[in-house]
């Protein structure tokens, strides 16, 4: 007997059997259910796929169904492995400067980098460029031919070299030159100081084809001296070999940039899907996403490296990603970095392994075996991608690779007579890790540095964040001291100051001197969640401090040595609580107004700008009206009657071996202090390297010397006028 259940009705379910009617019920309800859920995973699956397909396969290349020629996998010598790319030194450092004539014919074409089909650029066929070795003095001619179609046009910039007297030719659109258009010819003539040499390298400055292969490497040797007798100095390395380590998308990088360039991309990077050494990799196919379809042919083995283990040699490694910075490990060696960028000596520490190198970034380093791995012949050169640089995950990276490395040449243990065993040479006391960001001058630049000198004429202070605001679509914006940049219709050096195009272009003047104390002090602070490697065209520089908050922290690290306090009327020195937000406004700041001249007058103030974008680690993000936290106070000196500059954050400014670089990593929420002396008259670019993030307008100019009102305009710059043009 049922019972009646509520509302006068018989349950589904008895506590005894159940009934034939209450079983069909259930069925349907239970039928229900299943084609709800299977409705809304087809559902789900459809929105996911159409975002996958609208992120990887909707393309602007056109595609070209051959495979063009790539850089062929078998050593051309039984010493050198696939993926060694070896320089000649002795070619260079003995002979007298002179002109080298090269001839680039740049096109594009479908090669398998990793494995994965992709329309690569390529320079004369080859993809990476070829590399290009010259010594100190040196001048190059190259003839640029654009075969590209769609009229895409390009540019060729020389990462690291100083360009005196050849501003016009560095490459920078919107800077010192039009893009060279399909079908078009351009010729960069330029002269290599006699006092620089080292690691540098060439990439396009056009939209994005730098992240789809435009990109090769620069090499100045050092010429040798010659001696009291006569003789030139013997090498100091048997062996050099380059290494141009960067992180790979599958899909044309034009496309991910217009998926990065939308509001429901939240201001995330896109994050890579591979890395290359030397322009190849191994793709792991099976890492492969059902709904991202790639043509993927699975490698069967790895290329690799081949080494002597007897020799000693310099590596020269650049990083020519677009986002990710990398660290480098070959187990059983000792990895010692000696220079950084272009030649830059550091104090040299013997370590496992070396990183961070972010995109743009050079490090030299001296490698060579320890004795007590004899036993072992073959080991792996690994490299990891900074997986700091993702704000989301992608299940089809590895973002750690290793490159086999066969050795040869092995030393055999030396037999020990007195108890029968094999003895090897002591082994190399060396540190786990190397951080670069801590590296220091070996030959500091000057005897003395003066300190920071808190005025306009030799101070810039610069804001930098990603900004998503109502009146833009919410698309991730990058901006330097409320401008974000735009390419002028014309190059700058071609225009007066009062042409150029208010509200995109944020370029300081800065006055010309030669003087051996002149300097100018720029102050770029990060309120970003992420870190940005800063690059600067045409000058060195001194790193004076480069510190950032915790990475779990939610404070701000800003520096702005205009920021002052009032004296305490206590006489006794007081240290803030170790427990106090470092985000407390101290009282009675004011900030000295930088009256360097722009052509946006009201942005010359270096005032702390808001960040807009959503803070992902801490899932918070700030007000539009809220203020920038100034710098902390750690310490007020005893009584004074004038207000007190805040001290930097991060502690002292480094004025006795600063390492000189020509590209800085800002930390998020932290800032970097560079010096420059302003000797090389041109406008400069200063942008940050992740491809993104210029792309999104990071960027910004420095003018040095030239006129205030007409700048370079009055000068006749040889081939840009005749390449805008066209």
């Amino acid at each position: 007997m049922v019972s009646p259940g509520p509302y006068g009705r018989k349950p589904l379910v008895d506590v005894g059997p159940m009934s034939l009617r209450g079983r069909r019920r259930f069925g349907r309800l239970l039928k229900l259910i299943l084609t709800t859920t299977t409705l809304v995973l087809i559902s789900a699956s459809a929105l996911y796929a159409s975002f996958s397909w609208d992120y990887y396969i909707k393309s602007p290349w056109k595609y070209v169904p051959a495979l063009a020629p790539s850089r062929p996998l078998i050593p051309a010598k039984p010493d050198v492995g696939p993926l060694d790319i070896v320089l000649h030194p002795e070619d260079h450092v003995y002979r007298k400067p002179k002109t080298q004539h090269l001839n680039w014919t740049i096109s594009s074409g479908v090669q398998r980098p990793d494995g994965v089909a992709k329309l690569v650029y390529l320079i004369n066929g080859g993809f990476p460029g070829p590399t290009i070795e010259a010594r100190a003095g040196d001048v190059l001619e190259i003839n640029v031919h654009n075969t590209l179609t769609d009229n895409e046009g390009l540019a060729i910039h020389w990462h690291g070299l100083h360009m005196r007297g050849g501003n016009q030719y560095d490459g920078a659109i919107g800077f010192t030159q039009c893009p060279i258009p399909a079908g078009g010819n351009f010729t960069y003539r330029f002269e290599i100081s006699e006092t620089q040499h080292g690691t540098f390298w060439y990439h396009s400055h056009a939209q994005t084809q730098r992240a789809d292969g435009l990109y090769g490497g620069l090499v100045v040797h050092k010429p040798a001296h010659t001696g009291a007798d006569g003789r030139s100095q013997k090498l100091k390395y048997d062996e050099e070999r380059l290494v141009l380590v960067s992180d790979l998308y599958h899909r044309a990088a034009a496309h991910v940039l217009t998926w990065y360039m939308r509001a429901d991309s939240n201001g995330m990077e896109p994050v890579p899907d591979s890395l290359l050494v030397n322009g190849v990799g191994t793709y792991n196919c099976s890492l492969a996403m059902p709904a991202y379809p790639v043509d993927c042919a699975q490698r069967a083995a790895t290329p690799g490296m081949k080494f002597d283990s007897q020799k000693k040699y310099r590596i020269r490694a650049v990083n020519t990603g677009s986002l990710a910075g990398v660290t480098m490990t070959m187990p059983g060696a000792n990895m010692t970095a000696v220079e950084v960028d272009g030649g830059h000596k550091i104090n040299p520490k013997p370590a496992a392994s070396v990183g961070i190198l972010h995109p743009g970034q050079r490090v030299d380093i001296a490698l060579s075996w320890d004795p007590s791995i004899s036993h072992a012949r073959s080991g792996g050169f690994e490299i990891a991608l900074d997986k700091d640089s993702f704000l989301y995950s992608n299940p089809a990276l590895n973002p750690t690779q290793t490159c086999p490395v066969h050795l040869t040449n092995l030393q055999a243990p030396i037999p020990n007579i007195a108890n029968g065993t094999a003895l090897l040479a002591p082994v190399i006391p060396v540190e786990s890790y190397f951080d670069l960001s801590t590296a220091t001058a070996l030959r500091p630049w000057a005897a003395s540095y003066p300190p920071l000198v808190v005025s306009p004429a030799n101070t810039i202070v610069l804001y930098t964040n990603t900004l998503m605001l109502a009146h833009q679509n919410n698309v991730p914006m990058g901006y330097i001291n409320h401008t974000s940049w735009r390419s002028s219709s014309a190059p700058l050096i071609l225009q007066p100051r009062t042409y150029w195009e208010n509200g995109t272009q944020f370029v300081p003047f800065i006055p010309y001197s030669d003087h051996e104390h002149a300097f100018v002090d720029i102050v770029i602070n990060n309120l970003d969640d992420s870190g940005h490697p800063f690059h600067l065209h045409g000058y060195d520089f001194d790193i004076l401090a480069s510190w950032g908050v915790n990475s779990k922290s939610k404070s701000y690290g800003s520096f702005n040595p205009f920021a002052t306090v009032a004296p305490q009327k206590s006489t006794a020195t007081t240290k803030p609580s170790s427990t106090a937000s470092p985000t407390t406004r101290p009282a009675a700041i004011s900030s000295i107004p930088a009256t360097f001249t722009t052509s946006r007058p009201s942005y010359s103030t270096p005032t702390a700008r808001p960040s807009f974008r959503t803070n992902w680690r801490s899932k918070r993000s700030m007000r539009a009206d809220a203020p920038a936290p100034p710098a902390p106070v750690q310490a007020l000196r005893k009584r004074s009657t004038k207000p007190e500059h805040v001290p930097p954050p991060g502690g002292p400014l480094n004025l006795v071996n600063p390492a000189r670089r020509d590209t800085v990593y800002v930390p998020r929420h932290g800032y970097a202090v560079i010096r420059i002396k302003p000797d090389n008259p041109g406008i400069w670019m200063l942008h940050c390297h992740l491809l993104w993030h210029q792309s999104a307008g990071m960027a910004m100019g420095l003018q040095v010397g030239g006129d205030q009102v007409n700048a370079f305009a009055g000068e006749e710059w040889r081939g840009v006028k005749g390449l805008c043009a066209a």
